[in-house]
């Protein structure tokens, strides 16, 4: 469940669609259907209605990485320079708001999909939000997000066998054989 919030205090804030998405059928959309582009002055923010606890064990296995995943379509406007209507995303925890991903404006009429890494946030609960700015001056269609999902990678439940390595220094044209395992002995 999503909520929404008006920074700017208008009322045409994020929205459920049907309008595009990237899997059947809805997506939300930075501004409601009635409206063909964003308004000006936005600062709109779609974010997560529960705190969302990321874990250190899934099943007795360690967490050792986290990922923020989603897909989007968005047309915003950039000067040639800076985004000046754009989309970001932000993760609260208990300390604040931390942005990690954006200024995002522009996905040449396609669905993208992004990956961002918050694995620092792993063993906290945190809220994901996803926050439009525009100014006032060329409005565009806006930004659509689908897909938003958090993966967890684990550590391997069977310990890794470490190799090792070894330097060896070649001259021009020599040749030698390197054999695996280097000075590997099992424990007992």
């Amino acid at each position: 469940t999503w909520d929404t919030i008006s920074k700017d205090g208008d009322q045409a804030t994020w929205y459920w669609t049907e309008k595009k998405s990237h899997s059947p059928t809805h997506s939300y959309h930075s501004q409601p259907d009635y409206l063909n582009t964003y308004e000006a002055n936005s600062d709109d923010i779609l974010v997560l209605h529960d705190w969302f606890h990321v874990p250190t064990t899934v099943d007795g296995k360690e967490v050792h990485a986290a990922f923020l995943n989603f897909s989007q379509w968005v047309q915003g406007e950039f000067d040639g320079t800076n985004p000046v209507d754009y989309g970001r995303v932000y993760i609260e925890n208990a300390t604040g708001i931390h942005y990690v991903g954006g200024a995002y404006y522009d996905s040449n009429g396609n669905w993208v999909y992004d990956e961002i890494d918050i694995s620092d946030y792993i063993g906290q609960d945190i809220k994901i939000g996803f926050e439009w700015i525009s100014d006032d001056y060329i409005n565009n269609e806006g930004w659509y997000i689908d897909d938003v999902c958090i993966n967890l990678a684990y550590t391997s439940a069977q310990p890794l066998v470490f190799q090792g390595y070894k330097y060896v220094d070649f001259a021009a044209n020599e040749t030698k054989t390197i054999q695996f395992p280097i000075e590997f002995q099992p424990e007992k």
